[in-house]
């Protein structure tokens, strides 16, 4: 992520940008141009770390900070738990990066009802997965909105998730997820996590938590 501060004339604007993370090989910039347009989009803000009365004692963390070199460094060397909340599809990125860090055996992850992905592979097989997948049986992403939204009454969405998740349609790293939010994900992202959830290799192993809502 990066800051800009923007300085503007009658003849001539001129941005400033540098980057948030100070340890960054990344150079300030300057650009200088007539016109400036703010494409800023919907403009959605970074969430912040959240605040605990215990102070230091919990050390919150958003998804974008995970990552830093800093942060990296301090997950690999403390001893305390870690956890990871939520189950939906920046869950699954922050543990798949989090696999990759020497962390031991301290990675706790809690779900609620646990999320469904569509199946990236599946739905947007690459030309190296026609082999695996039949191009006369593997449904295009249209044709899956179709078929769910066909099959769906209003009253049997588990119903739907379970018949699309046995199709192949559907997946989640987490037994036993309902939930789905048209997230997509592909078959290593999932294998990945699913394998840092149950396999405790390198001293590695998330512990998974499961919180449901019926």
């Amino acid at each position: 992520m990066q800051d800009y501060e923007a300085i503007e004339s009658e003849e001539i604007v001129e941005v400033h940008i540098s980057p948030n993370d100070k340890e960054s090989d990344r150079e300030d910039t300057t650009v200088r141009a007539p016109r400036m347009i703010k494409a800023l989009g919907f403009k959605v803000e970074i969430k912040q770390p959240l605040e605990f009365s215990v102070g230091e004692k919990v050390v919150s963390l958003s998804p974008v900070n995970i990552l830093t070199e800093e942060n990296k460094r301090k997950l690999e060397s403390s001893d305390a738990p870690i956890y990871v909340i939520g189950s939906g599809k920046t869950a699954i990125d922050v543990m798949k990066q989090m696999a990759n860090l020497d962390t031991g055996n301290r990675l706790n992850f809690i779900s609620g009802n646990g999320t469904n992905f569509v199946n990236r592979d599946r739905v947007f097989p690459r030309r190296g997965l026609l082999a695996k997948y039949s191009p006369f049986s593997t449904l295009t992403f249209p044709d899956f909105v179709l078929q769910m939204a066909k099959m769906h009454n209003g009253d049997n969405s588990r119903e739907v998730i379970a018949y699309l998740k046995e199709s192949g349609y559907l997946h989640s790293p987490i037994e036993g997820a309902t939930n789905f939010v048209m997230g997509i994900c592909s078959e290593d992202e999932v294998a990945t996590v699913k394998k840092a959830l149950t396999n405790p290799s390198k001293g590695q192993g998330f512990q998974s938590t499961s919180c449901r809502r019926d």
